[in-house]
């Protein structure tokens, strides 16, 4: 897996995970890193943060990026991931990292 290291860490009480939290880096074609962490409760993301090298312009364009990140990551394949992300983006410009590779890594924060 290029580029990527993968944490999980757990708090249970008894044999029952309460919240999972996932690490994801990668290195994006451009040879930028980003790294999405997201916490998941019951296999279902309930936070999530993008992070790394690039440039999104409008700013606040963030907030609707991790959260079409955080329905990506419930998507059923990699098109359908590509085309939540792609909508979110509206006129803000991603810079540095490509689509591709944010639905490649948010769908491995799910397995």
């Amino acid at each position: 897996m290029r580029g990527q290291d993968r944490r999980v860490e757990t708090a249970e009480v008894g044999q029952r995970p309460i919240v999972e939290t996932k690490t994801v880096e990668r290195r994006s074609v451009n040879g930028k890193s980003f790294r999405i962490k997201a916490e998941l409760l019951g296999g279902r993301i309930e936070a999530l943060v993008l992070t790394g090298d690039f440039f999104l312009e409008p700013e606040e364009s963030i907030y609707r990026l991790e959260s079409a990140l955080t329905e990506a990551a419930a998507a059923s394949g990699q098109d359908e991931a590509r085309a939540l992300i792609w909508a979110s983006l509206g006129s803000a410009k991603l810079t540095g990292i490509a689509v591709e590779d944010l639905a490649d890594a948010v769908l491995e924060v799910r397995r």
